[in-house]
C-alpha cells in the first residue's frame, strides 16, 4: 500500500524523530536531515498556520533543507524555500508545493 505524501511524512518523520533522540542530529543521513527539516515546517503550519513554531523545534529548518535541496538539485524544493522568501509567501504557497516536495524527497528516500 503506497501512503498519501502527508501520511507518508508523518510516518516517516516519527521514524526519524526516534532516531534523532536515540543518536542525535548528526547521525542522520541528510536524506534523513531533509524529511526532518520537512516535518517541522509541516508541523507548523499544519498546527498554526504560521512558520512561528519553527523557531521552538528547529530554527534551521528551512535554510538547512534549502541548503540540502540546492546540494542534490531538487529543483522544487530548492525554489520553494529560497532564502529570498518571507515566512508569509512560505506559508500561503506551502499546500500548492507539499506534493511536489514530498515527491522530490521521497524518491530520494526510496534509493536510501
Amino acid at each position: 500500500m503506497t501512503l498519501d505524501n502527508e501520511s507518508w511524512l508523518v510516518e516517516i518523520g516519527d521514524d526519524i524523530i526516534v532516531k534523532k533522540s536515540e543518536v542525535g542530529f548528526e547521525s542522520l543521513t541528510e536524506i534523513e536531515r531533509a524529511i526532518y527539516c520537512l516535518w517541522v515546517i509541516d508541523y507548523a503550519i499544519r498546527n498554526s498556520g504560521s512558520l512561528e513554531p519553527v523557531k521552538d523545534v528547529f530554527p534551521q529548518s528551512i535554510q538547512l533543507l534549502n541548503k540540502i535541496a540546492v546540494q542534490n538539485n531538487w529543483a522544487v524544493t530548492a525554489e520553494f524555500f529560497a532564502q529570498n522568501k518571507t515566512d508569509e509567501a512560505i506559508c500561503a504557497a506551502y499546500y500548492d508545493q507539499f506534493e511536489s516536495i514530498c515527491g522530490e524527497l521521497r524518491a530520494r528516500y526510496g534509493e536510501h
